[in-house]
């Protein structure tokens, strides 16, 4: 199972959702579709946690692929599933920095505190991987995202934060190659 999770205002048939869809075409795909400013981050966390191990329970591999805010939930899932290849796509590690720029209520933001608390520096470095652009105009990865990672664990794309995984076929290689090295 490859468990793909949107960013902020995204959906969970979003194009890594897709993309992942074409290049994995017989495994399941679990995706679903959140409102990150009116939802709990714990539960939001928790549906994923639960399906991660149903599938485990069940003897299947668990592979995560989080873009911007859904990267946050996907570290949390590497620290907690530290066994199952991760992918972070352009991730917002922070996403309780965000309140400038968005209009959400600041009990969500508050709540993601302790969630970070919790995770941050705690995830396996032998199978997460952050894959970041250069040219994101959303995240400044180089001192928000870079330093929490191996550089082995960085790999670097000229993209901006929105980007068509379709034409970008080295960062389709890139996570191919992370979850084929991985499981």
């Amino acid at each position: 199972m490859i468990i793909n999770i949107h960013g902020f205002g995204g959906k969970g048939e979003n194009t890594k959702y897709l993309w992942l869809r074409k290049a994995y075409p017989d495994e399941e795909i679990h995706r679903r579709t959140f409102d990150y400013s009116a939802t709990a981050p714990g539960e939001i966390l928790s549906h994923y946690a639960g399906q991660a191990q149903e599938a485990l329970s069940r003897g299947e591999p668990v592979r995560f692929v989080g873009t911007s805010w859904g990267g946050f939930f996907a570290y949390c899932l590497n620290v907690r599933f530290p066994d199952c290849p991760t992918v972070l796509v352009n991730p917002s590690l922070n996403p309780h920095l965000a309140r400038r720029f968005l209009d959400i209520e600041e009990e969500v933001l508050r709540s993601y505190a302790p969630l970070l608390g919790e995770h941050m520096l705690r995830h396996s470095p032998e199978t997460c991987l952050a894959i970041v652009g250069t040219r994101d105009e959303v995240i400044p990865h180089a001192c928000l995202t870079e330093p929490i990672f191996h550089e082995r664990n960085v790999r670097r794309f000229d993209v901006a934060h929105d980007f068509d995984i379709e034409s970008e076929t080295e960062i389709g290689r890139a996570i191919m190659e992370h979850f084929a090295g991985t499981c």
